[in-house]
């Protein structure tokens, strides 16, 4: 991974220390319920075997303390189990806290039981484990014996009673308590922007949004818009104001009560005047340029942050960013080493069966990968050694699809001498079409797994002595290497847009992105921007500080950009202004449906006839639609070809928060394909006869290449051109052949006369 080269100095006005937390004060109790699902367990948790165990972990914010908590345990057990001399061990980080007997009248259906924890044994990190203790006879049974197993569901719930505590002014904590890693919940930031805001304020809180939303990673980010301090409804929000605005936002008696001083590009901490429990991080500048700066010294300086307020003088990039270089992307210019993608213990597990070694792969989805036998995987591992030669394997899977399977010996250790090679299909690379995916297709997200399992060894009746004491290791030299990979990608595809901010992310800092917004934005269309901007932190791992915003009627000097419309307003600004085909589809708004004249692709044209995708409107239908309706649409940039546009539609407020919340629910984002996807409500429906312009290409394959993969796609071209050579052949063989004869026919009756 690149790290950016800043130059920032800093000047930190520091305060007298004080403690970190305070004491709890006077407030109501907050209730948390979270289920073993919402905390990691996808699929129930299984305890098999004479000592099986399971468990999960729990974090605790901060700023909270736990006065009581509550465990609603569901689980079955095996009927063939002694209750006499079996039950299931509860234990708290170590601690037994209860032991639930097993009786068999109620065995082989879902028994749930309420545990109280006690809130002394808690700490940041929490271990709640299962144990197992089991008999299916009073002789010597077989410790792994199939007949032993209690499964618990991952709809278990933990609830927690919690209080809030007060919180010191200090940036030396932040993120905290803006966002706490211990929350696995959505992150709900509020951010309080002024009713009349310029670009470069809406730059600030951009960036900003997308630093907090590479924070919350998986769980995802939501940002709020208010116009005051007093409208926010969560506990912690970001304000950004100039020195001008900032007597509106907070009154000159509690300017001077916080401490509040505004002398160039800002950032303070701030108790808010209605919750003493509540936090404020106060964005200023004298300048709406500087406002912009002081978040780029925010998302770029964090390590410096300390004390009540921060005052940036400079924060610069001195090497910009390069293409596919985010991050949280694979590396595409030379092989990556496993121990970059998943560091410390994460690539050794412990036990007979342990859990699978996951390492997340995400690449770009223009990787063109036609033609190629696979990627390489230089794998090296080490485990404890069988004592005999028996069943024990490491077996290899790419997105829950089996690739590879290796025997483990009693050396020990291993490597593969020839390189593994990860499938990769004959890419059907038609933007927006469904396809059949091939068992091992590469995809955007990956999760590459190493699933090794270790045979118990049984030596007859009375003589099984189960020891778990068995380690296996992924090594971290082991390489995956994607460097000879061109890029090559048909457009549009909303669904790249939807999955990974492409191709806006193709540049992390989105330096070559345009985000076109509303002369005077709405707060619900300022929270989709922001929501949009978290999305493009999370997905490349690096802060939006190279974006651009501009009002609509200047995007037409975009040259080079991909531009990013938000709402509908400026969105028919420019169509006009780009004289697009407004019958065309969806371009003219959501009150006009037209249907292609031909949406067949290649897909179903393998015999080239022809058949390519006509947008040329064919039917067009006319409403009005009382209710909130709303949509995505992506077709190719007007201004440079080769560019994107990417548009989000509504027809009222309604449509624009349907939109905002189904990008922040993953099932949604994954109904999200071609170039036009409608919002209904909560219905999300990607329309395949809707087209939006022409398909059009991206990437840097050779000439060659471009020819052979077409050909590819049409596989009766090479025989037809085949055919036709084979028919010139024998034309002008059997044209010489046959002026030949004719010279030889002339000569001979020449000779004769």
């Amino acid at each position: 991974m690149r790290h950016p080269i800043l130059l920032i100095s800093l000047l930190v006005i520091q305060l007298t220390p004080s403690p970190l937390l305070g004491v709890p004060l006077t407030s109501a109790v907050e209730k948390h319920l979270l289920t073993f699902e919402k905390l990691g367990a996808h699929a129930q948790l299984a305890l098999w075997g004479m000592r099986g165990s399971n468990g999960i972990t729990f974090r605790v914010r901060n700023d909270e303390y736990i006065m009581a908590a509550r465990l609603r345990l569901t689980y079955s057990w095996s009927p063939s189990l002694i209750p006499e001399l079996s039950h299931l061990r509860v234990m708290l980080n170590g601690h037994v806290v209860t032991t639930l007997p097993l009786p068999r009248g109620q065995a082989g259906a879902p028994v749930t039981s309420e545990v109280t924890l006690d809130p002394r044994l808690m700490g940041d990190y929490n271990k709640l484990r299962f144990q197992l203790l089991g008999y299916y006879t009073k002789r010597c049974q077989d410790p792994v014996s199939p007949l032993l197993w209690v499964n618990i569901s991952n709809l278990s719930e933990l609830e927690l009673e919690t209080h809030p505590l007060q919180q010191v002014n200090d940036l030396a904590t932040f993120p905290e308590p803006f966002f706490d890693t211990r929350d696995p919940n959505r992150l709900i930031l509020s951010f309080i922007l002024p009713s009349e805001i310029d670009n470069e304020t809406l730059e600030a809180s951009a960036i900003l949004a997308s630093w907090f939303g590479m924070q919350a990673e998986w769980r995802g980010a939501d940002f709020p818009v208010q116009r005051d301090l007093h409208q926010v409804t969560t506990r912690y929000s970001v304000a950004f104001a100039t020195a001008e605005q900032l007597h509106d936002l907070l009154p000159d008696r509690l300017q001077q009560a916080q401490r509040v001083r505004v002398n160039g590009p800002t950032v303070a901490i701030i108790t808010h005047p209605d919750n003493p429990y509540a936090k404020v991080l106060l964005v200023l500048g004298r300048n709406s340029t500087e406002l912009r700066l002081a978040a780029v010294g925010i998302v770029t300086g964090q390590a410096t942050l300390s004390g009540r307020q921060v005052i940036f003088h400079s924060s610069r990039r001195l090497e910009p960013r390069k293409p596919y270089d985010a991050p949280r992307w694979v590396r595409l210019d030379r092989p990556v080493k496993l121990g970059e993608l998943l560091k410390g213990q994460g690539l050794q597990v412990k036990g007979h069966r342990p859990p699978p070694i996951n390492v997340e792969l995400r690449i770009p989805p223009d990787l063109f990968v036609w033609n190629s036998k696979g990627v390489s995987l230089d794998l090296k591992y080490r485990y404890s050694p069988p004592i005999d030669i028996d069943e024990s394997r490491l077996s290899i899977l790419l997105n829950d699809n089996f690739i590879e399977t290796f025997n483990l010996y009693d050396k020990g250790h291993d490597g593969i001498k020839e390189r593994v090679r990860i499938p990769v299909p004959g890419a059907n690379l038609l933007g927006g079409n469904a396809v059949l995916i091939p068992p091992y297709e590469l995809r955007m997200k990956n999760r590459l797994s190493f699933d090794f399992s270790f045979t118990y060894h049984k030596y007859g009746e009375c003589q099984d002595t189960v020891l778990d004491n068995t380690i296996a290791a992924i090594d971290e030299d082991s390489q995956i290497d994607l460097s000879e990979f061109s890029h090559y990608a048909a457009l549009p595809n909303l669904h790249y847009f939807a999955d990974l901010g492409y191709p806006f992310t193709r540049l992390a800092d989105l330096s070559e992105t345009l985000l076109v917004m509303p002369l005077h934005p709405t707060q619900q269309e300022n929270r989709l921007m922001l929501v949009l901007m978290g999305k493009m932190g999370d997905a490349t791992g690096y802060p939006t500080t190279g974006i651009t915003i501009q009002s609509g009627g200047q995007a037409l000097t975009a040259k080079d950009k991909d531009i990013l419309i938000v709402g509908s307003t400026p969105a028919r600004r420019l169509f006009t202004e780009w004289k697009l085909e407004t019958d065309n589809s969806v371009l003219q708004g959501l009150s006009v449906f037209s249907t292609p004249a031909r949406a067949v692709t290649n897909r179903f044209d393998w015999l080239g006839f022809d058949l390519e995708p006509d947008p040329t409107p064919a039917t067009r239908v006319e409403t009005t639609p009382t209710g909130p309706l709303a949509a995505l649409v992506g077709f190719e940039s007007p201004v440079t070809s080769g560019r994107s546009v990417v548009a989000l539609l509504d027809n009222k407020h309604q449509a624009i928060d349907a939109l905002t919340m189904g990008l922040l629910d993953d099932a949604t984002r994954g109904r999200i394909h071609g170039s036009a996807t409608f919002f209904r409500g909560s219905l999300v429906e990607s329309v395949e006869d809707v087209l939006v312009g022409e398909p059009y290409y991206v990437g840097d394959i050779s000439p060659w290449t471009l020819l052979l993969y077409q050909l590819s796609k049409h596989p009766i071209w090479p025989a037809l051109w085949l055919a036709l050579m084979v028919l010139a052949v024998i034309l002008i063989l059997g044209l010489t052949i046959w002026l030949r004869l004719r010279n030889r026919a002339a000569k001979r009756l020449e000779g004769e006369t």
